[in-house]
């Protein structure tokens, strides 16, 4: 299911949630669009199998960054930390099971929609056609 919530402070528009799998992924370029500064990235000896071939791939870094779902009058936030990975992507970034689980959130894949409890009310992601 691609997404676009927020990351980090900034609107991002193909960021793919996948219940399939435990990472939590930047990526290179997206690092870069980002302007992060590189003394925020932490260090990390994280490896990566079955993502690219080849037998496994190292994470350049991690980072902490907060992740928001919803709308100004009705949101839910979580720091989450990502994994930047070593190589490109179509998406910007990857949320996994762990993403669901702290948001405590629910995949409609044949509505292609997200729901997750809000403090006003239950927050409805849905998937953008355009894309």
């Amino acid at each position: 299911m691609v997404l676009d919530p927020i990351i980090g402070g900034l609107h991002f528009t193909n960021v793919l949630m996948d219940g399939g799998s435990d990472l939590k992924l930047l990526y290179q370029g997206t690092i870069r669009n980002m302007g992060i500064d590189p003394t925020k990235i932490r260090h990390s000896n994280t490896t990566f199998k079955g993502v690219t071939p080849g037998p496994e791939a190292h994470c350049t870094g991690s980072l902490l960054l907060e992740v928001i779902f919803g709308f100004p009058d009705n949101f839910r936030s979580e720091n989450l930390t990502f994994h930047i990975a070593p190589f490109q992507s179509g998406y910007q970034a990857l949320l996994g099971r762990e993403a669901f689980a702290r948001f405590n959130a629910i995949p409609h894949y044949a509505s292609l929609t997200l729901k997750m409890s809000g403090p006003r009310s239950i927050i409805t992601v849905n998937r953008s056609i355009k894309r």
